[in-house]
């Protein structure tokens, strides 16, 4: 199902992506996503957070919309890893829906809602255009100094045992 979740954190996002996706993922694992500037997330709730203060957390960009199968598929294994490291990884879910009423929905169809779940509409597609996404889902990892570890396209079990190692070890 999906990809290895060992595999190389970038080669596939570098064989699928332009070359200008390079430098933003070259940033990512150099300078990390508390670089220069901060990020600052509108949340479905309408509060504003900052990814900086997500330092010291694993963080997980996680871009997906409710509409498209392999995200539906996925989101019950990031559940299950959520509640597997609820102290040590956010999952910061940042939809491509049009409407937040059906972020709402689909998540309270899974009883979803976790206190490490931060939920976006990503409205006018801007983070995507930040992070180069081309297709759904895609998903970053960062490590808890912020620094891009993996990139990975498609669907992913978050919840299998070499992913879960990963994470406790990371």
């Amino acid at each position: 199902m999906g990809l290895e979740f060992l595999s190389n954190k970038t080669e596939l996002g570098r064989a699928r992506n332009s070359p200008e996706s390079y430098a933003v993922l070259d940033d990512l694992e150099n300078k990390g996503i508390y670089q220069d500037k901060d990020i600052e997330i509108k949340t479905l709730d309408g509060e504003i957070v900052s990814l900086k203060s997500f330092q010291g957390k694993i963080v997980i960009l996680s871009f997906w919309a409710t509409w498209c199968e392999p995200c539906v598929e996925e989101f019950p294994s990031f559940l299950k890893l959520m509640d597997a490291f609820p102290d040590k990884v956010v999952v910061i879910a940042i939809s491509q829906d049009y409407e937040a009423k059906d972020v709402r929905e689909f998540v309270e169809a899974f009883n979803g809602y976790r206190p490490n779940l931060i939920l976006a509409l990503d409205e006018d597609k801007n983070l995507g255009r930040i992070f180069k996404v081309d297709r759904l889902p895609e998903g970053f990892v960062f490590d808890s100094e912020g620094k891009l570890k993996k990139k990975i396209i498609g669907i992913q079990d978050w919840a299998s045992p070499s992913a879960l190692e990963y994470f406790k070890i990371l």
